[in-house]
């Protein structure tokens, strides 16, 4: 992971101390009541299933690069004050993960493997830790970097792969869900806390272009339908049929036995987002007696600044 943050952060750092300048605006500004973005990106997942070495983790050192898979969104954004805002987002995507990949032995060889597509509807507020002027090209541009942290409702579908057909997993309860009792199918909705950090700059008036990492913490563990409720093989097989056994254990030891507990109930599952962002402002309101551009206090403006 330390591979992938290094690029990441020295971009940033690049961005903000090139040619970077602070300045004074006139004393009446155009600036944005709002602010359309859509992204791209990729998608992390953290949880039981797939992952590096050691233990599954719900952060970033258990990232497996194979696992990337994509996702969009479209949000809008709403300025609240000179350095806050409130932000709707909502995303589509899919999240992956598979033992193959794993670097872990007891990982590996318990052979689990899921895919879900999710959706993902959410709130935030969103302050801009840092405002500042810079140079490109020969044109002066305004950037922001910023932080967010909200709350979402998620909703998500694990399935698996078996005989060349994706089976949805939740119904077929490959931990015994309906049948041992005390554990009763989980729901497919769940609450997520969305956070992260984002840069975006001016390459025109009204348009704007950045990045954004982004962690969701989830308040469920059956994202890749697995929580640690080991079953009986057989009992599956009776009561619910070749394919919902099959899903439950797929050891590939060789010899037919479970060595390995099917995941860990002790913390939640998690993902995360890295996207490449467009945002377009509209809803012009005039401000009057403003500066910005200054460590800690924000100004929408979306024109390139005029200096005295």
């Amino acid at each position: 992971m330390k591979k992938l943050l290094k690029p990441i952060a020295g971009i940033l750092l690049v961005l903000l101390l090139s040619d970077t300048r602070l300045s004074a605006q006139s004393s009446s500004q155009i600036k944005s009541r709002y602010l359309l973005t859509a992204a791209v990106g990729g998608s992390m997942f953290f949880g039981d299933l797939g992952g590096s070495k050691g233990a599954g983790r719900s952060n970033f050192t258990d990232l497996d690069l194979a696992t990337v898979r994509y996702n969009v969104s479209l949000g809008l954004r709403y300025n609240l004050s000179n350095g806050m805002a409130l932000r709707f987002d909502a995303v589509q995507g899919r999240l992956y993960g598979n033992d193959a990949y794993s670097q872990e032995r007891d990982r590996y060889h318990r052979n689990l493997s899921f895919r879900t597509d999710i959706t993902e509807l959410s709130v935030s507020a969103e302050i801009i830790s840092l405002n500042f002027a810079g140079r490109l090209s020969n044109k002066i541009h305004t950037a922001q970097l910023y932080s967010f942290v909200g709350i979402g409702l998620l909703h998500f579908n694990p399935k698996g792969y078996y005989r060349g057909t994706w089976y949805d997993l939740q119904p077929l309860g490959t931990e015994g869900q309906g049948l041992i009792p005390g554990r009763d199918f989980y729901s497919l909705n769940a609450l997520v806390i969305p956070m992260g950090i984002g840069y975006r700059m001016n390459i025109s008036r009204t348009t704007l272009i950045g990045v954004e990492l982004s962690m969701r913490k989830s308040f469920t563990d059956y994202i890749d339908d697995v929580s640690g409720g080991n079953v009986d093989k057989e009992l599956l097989l009776q009561e619910r049929g070749e394919v919902a056994a099959a899903m439950s254990e797929r050891n590939n030891f060789g010899d037919g036995s479970q060595r390995t507990s099917r995941g860990s109930s002790a913390t939640n599952d998690n993902y995360a987002f890295l996207q490449f962002t467009v945002s377009q402002g509209f809803g012009r309101v005039r401000s009057k007696n403003n500066s910005g551009f200054n460590h800690l206090k924000f100004s929408h403006v979306l024109d390139c600044p005029k200096f005295k």
